[in-house]
């Protein structure tokens, strides 16, 4: 028998997930196809779904409006042509080859199967086969996000840059070609092919977008070989959390000298603490922060080491 997602989206702190290979593969996305596979990403992973070939998700018109802040004239229009196009959207992922262990090609399409259901205004869709491993399988190299952070974007090209971004958070830096980063976004059009038009057109607005709308904060500038850009260096850092003002309290000397470490994780980083709890019950705030200053490493580094590794 088939299986459905019908759990609703109530909060956009919902996580994405996504393979890391799916985050850097070449595809085209418009605006209104990625929020809708986004949105359906969250709701089988809140729903606890075991995605398989035969498993229909499902994301409603009303969902779709609440999480994108949409009225629901525009939102019905734009769910259903996301749902007729979306079937011919394909997706390139880098793969190295397991018989003959050379670097090679997969294309897929994102979904077998999609169609809208007008009378009750939802869209239900089938993963394709051979992308359900990136969705579902997340036992590797994963980024996870708050759907909040690109709930209000309105450039596709911002929502996938901020992907690519929040893999190097905690490293601080990345660079990418023009080529590589062409080819990430989608942007391979003639209206693209001079370097200050995709510049302009795509880079400036996305980064703009993303300074804006989340917890990252990112800059680049031009590598040159040459007089010719033939890259960007991006620089990435995550903002401070902006606490609220507390009316200073008189407190012995001592409880005024406590650690860093004693300020606790911020709000993403307890998000991914909550993934790496369903495989890692046992696993606590006060476990990563002490494996953290232990370890004089970052505390997203050292869940992303425990999700690859798991616990020594």
């Amino acid at each position: 028998m088939s299986q459905r997602s019908n759990v609703r989206v109530m909060t956009k702190k919902s996580l994405v997930v996504k393979d890391n290979r799916l985050i850097e593969a070449c595809y085209r996305l418009d605006l209104s196809e990625q929020r809708l596979v986004l949105l359906a990403i969250v709701q089988a992973r809140e729903a606890k779904l075991k995605i398989t070939a035969d498993t229909w998700l499902e994301v409603s018109v009303k969902d779709y409006n609440a999480m994108y802040d949409l009225s629901n004239t525009t939102g019905y229009k734009l769910l259903q042509t996301a749902a007729a196009s979306l079937f011919n959207r394909y997706v390139k992922v880098n793969l190295v080859d397991e018989k003959t262990g050379k670097d090679s090609y997969l294309s897929t399409r994102w979904v077998s199967a999609c169609h809208y259901v007008e009378d009750a205004s939802v869209v239900r869709m089938q993963i394709a086969p051979l992308m359900i491993p990136y969705i579902s399988n997340l036992e590797s190299k994963f980024t996870s996000y708050q759907l909040k952070n690109v709930a209000q974007m309105t450039s596709a090209y911002a929502i996938r840059l901020f992907e690519l971004m929040m893999q190097y958070r905690a490293i601080g830096e990345r660079y990418i070609t023009i080529d590589e980063l062409k080819e990430f976004l989608g942007a391979t059009g003639e209206g693209y092919a001079r370097v200050d038009n995709f510049k302009n057109k795509v880079v400036v607005p996305a980064i703009a977008q993303i300074n804006k709308y989340t917890e990252l904060e990112v800059s680049f500038e031009n590598r040159k070989a040459g007089r010719n850009v033939i890259g960007y260096d991006f620089r990435v850092s995550v903002k401070p959390i902006e606490k609220p003002y507390l009316p200073a309290k008189k407190t012995k000397s001592s409880a005024s000298k406590s650690s860093p470490n004693a300020q606790g994780l911020a709000n993403l980083e307890r998000a991914m603490l909550r993934d790496l709890q369903e495989k890692h019950p046992d696993l606590t705030e006060k476990d990563v922060l002490q494996m953290a200053k232990d370890q004089e490493k970052d505390v997203v580094i050292i869940m992303h080491e425990i999700s690859i590794n798991g616990l020594a």
